[in-house]
């Protein structure tokens, strides 16, 4: 009998004292939940601004480095509410907004060397053997095993050298075509006005100056985004010929390259031939279609109006500048 008492009295304290245990725990629980939401809150206002300011940089400055930040006021109410959901969400948009190399269906592709060389020897030798434009204006010695991309459909001379096909990657390029002027005051007002065009659409800082290239009077400017990207070009007139080459990439990667590719540059050799006016035509029209394919594909079709209409105030009957203002004006 005593043994029952006992037993039924040890039932009865554990009872007892389990109803209080219980709502202590839950209420543990309910503070914590209670102060996680009330630090969101704040986390999601902030993310709403930071939204806020993202599409502003990506519908008038074309800058999808912040395109992410949008997301934030969207996925932190997923994330608390539903963990694991929110975990998978985050882990698609990062695979989604991780940069990717995008090459013009108007390009050819070819590995310069024979031998793909590591990174360190690309960034320190130059090729065995000498590119020859197939256009006839120039040849030059890239960095070995460099990846050449071609245009075959552009009339002027013009190649991309990338240390890699995959994305960072820097990328040397030249191009060689009929010299639009005789006078470099001239030439060098045109680049001012390219360039600092240029740096009010995409933003960054700009530096031009005048220095001496191949034994001529030459412009270099040197563009930058900090932390983003980093380009340096020379613009020369040689003999009735007009050749730039635009040295550029992530930060990182033009600081590894740089020395290479002037290197690549001082082996450069122009090829001279007799051209007539219509060729200084075809290969100015030719800048402006490319100037607009590219302001396409970032999705900017304003820009790329105003290079169509440059170029059909040369030409007013070019089938292909005609086809690019109709897809601008859709």
């Amino acid at each position: 009998m005593a043994k029952n008492f006992f037993r039924y009295a040890a039932y009865y304290i554990v009872l007892t004292m389990s109803l209080p245990l219980k709502f202590l725990l839950g209420g543990i629980v309910f503070v914590t939940n209670a102060l996680l939401l009330w630090m969101l809150i704040p986390l999601w206002l902030i993310g709403a601004l930071g939204s806020i300011f993202a599409l502003y940089r990506f519908l008038f400055k074309a800058d999808t480095e912040h395109l992410k930040i949008v997301l934030i006021p969207i996925v932190l109410p997923v994330v608390y509410f539903f963990p694991r959901i929110g975990l998978v969400v985050i882990k698609s948009i990062e695979l989604r907004l991780k940069p990717s190399s995008v090459e013009s269906s108007s390009l050819q592709t070819n590995t310069f060397s024979g031998n793909i060389q590591s990174p360190e020897n690309r960034r320190c030798h130059l090729a065995q053997t000498v590119y020859s434009d197939p256009k006839g204006f120039f040849k030059i010695r890239p960095p070995e095993g460099w990846i050449i991309n071609e245009y075959p459909t552009d009339p002027r001379g013009k190649v991309d050298f990338n240390s890699s096909n995959a994305s960072p990657k820097a990328q040397l390029k030249v191009i060689g075509q009929t010299r639009p002027s005789t006078d470099f005051d001239e030439f060098l007002t045109d680049i001012r006005i390219q360039t600092n065009r240029m740096q009010a659409r995409a933003g960054g800082r700009v530096v031009i100056n005048e220095v001496t290239k191949f034994n001529v009077r030459a412009v270099e400017t040197v563009f930058s985004i900090p932390a983003r990207f980093k380009q340096l070009q020379i613009h020369v007139l040689l003999g009735k010929n007009y050749y730039t080459f635009a040295f550029g990439g992530p930060p990182d990667q033009f600081e590894q390259c740089k020395t290479i590719a002037l290197s690549s540059i001082e082996s450069f050799e122009p090829i001279f031939s007799e051209s007539s006016s219509d060729d200084v035509l075809l290969h100015i029209i030719a800048s402006h279609i490319r100037k607009a394919e590219i302001y396409l594909s970032m999705g900017r079709k304003d820009w790329a109006l105003i290079a169509v209409e440059e170029g059909l105030s040369i030409d007013g009957q070019n089938r292909k500048l005609l086809e690019l203002r109709d897809i601008c004006r859709k």
